[in-house]
């Protein structure tokens, strides 16, 4: 008789002691770049306790960095809802599920909004952008003191480029952060070619929680980590289904990347001034859709 992959701790350990052993197993071989396997260790699993959330969550995560939106949808679906709020609302974005979307706007984030303290972050702010973001799109029209948001949030309400490269110069140029550009880089070109190419080729953005796209680029020796190290690759976030860039710093390779060479991008002169438009990520969603 085959003994499956997981059967061999299943019967050392209790159910909990189980779940968690497979959850940082799972969760290891994520890090360690090996996505298939974490994927089919989640689904076995799954066979034997289907109802447990967390693997749940952490294979629709598979999922997500594997462009299958639908098939993460699928899985948290079939689990309770409260527990994977977050995640599917965040999904429900990146696919369009208006409907869908809608249904959890009303139930859990159509009450008024509560502004949290400048910098904090952790799973209620991640609820609270959300929040701003289907107020957003639903109700465009409202207002809010958008001085008193964070950063991130502010993009999220009001979009401006200007705002971003400002950020990013502050953030990860000028300042000893984990990863920062090389002092000489002229960030605003960079922004600019960046910026082309993600507008052509926004299907390569991969969710990043709770309302952004992720990409990652290859460009050599862009700038250091930790202060000293070189490194030839700078991630990109952008909101969700945009080219509206919320920041970009280096960071050092990791096997979980998909580097994009940054010198395939393809522009125009149309598009490399398009970084200087106003118009807010939102707005562009909404008149796409034909939202008002």
């Amino acid at each position: 008789m085959k003994i499956e992959l997981c059967d061999v701790k299943r019967t050392r350990y209790t159910k909990s002691g189980y779940l968690s052993y497979q959850q940082a197993k799972i969760l290891e071989l994520i890090s360690d770049g090996k996505a298939k396997l974490a994927k089919k260790i989640a689904l076995e699993v799954l066979e034997y306790y289907p109802d447990d959330y967390r693997i749940s969550k952490i294979l629709a995560d598979i999922y997500r960095g594997q462009g299958e939106y639908y098939e993460s949808i699928r899985i948290l679906e079939e689990i309770d809802e409260e527990h994977v709020i977050r995640n599917l609302a965040a999904f429900y974005i990146k696919t369009n599920e208006r409907e869908k979307l809608y249904h959890l706007y009303q139930k859990y984030y159509s009450k008024d909004l509560i502004l949290k303290e400048f910098g904090i972050i952790d799973e209620e702010s991640m609820l609270f952008s959300i929040q701003l973001y289907l107020k957003c799109l639903f109700h465009s029209n409202f207002q809010i003191d958008r001085n008193s948001l964070c950063y991130f949030d502010r993009q999220i309400y009001s979009y401006s480029d200007r705002e971003a490269i400002k950020h990013i110069r502050n953030r990860h140029q000028r300042y000893d952060d984990t990863g920062v550009f090389d002092c000489n880089m002229n960030v605003e070109e960079l922004f600019g070619k960046v910026k082309s190419y993600i507008e052509l080729n926004k299907n390569l953005g991969v969710l990043d929680y709770p309302v952004c796209d992720m990409y990652h680029f290859f460009y050599p020796q862009c700038g250091k980590v930790d202060g000293k190290y070189d490194t030839n690759y700078f991630r990109v976030i952008t909101l969700v289904n945009t080219s509206d860039i919320i920041t970009m710093h280096p960071l050092p390779f990791n096997k979980r990347m998909n580097p994009l060479p940054l010198e395939e991008v393809r522009k125009t002169e149309e598009s490399v001034k398009s970084y200087v438009k106003t118009r807010s990520g939102l707005e562009r969603f909404n008149a796409r859709y034909n939202q008002k």
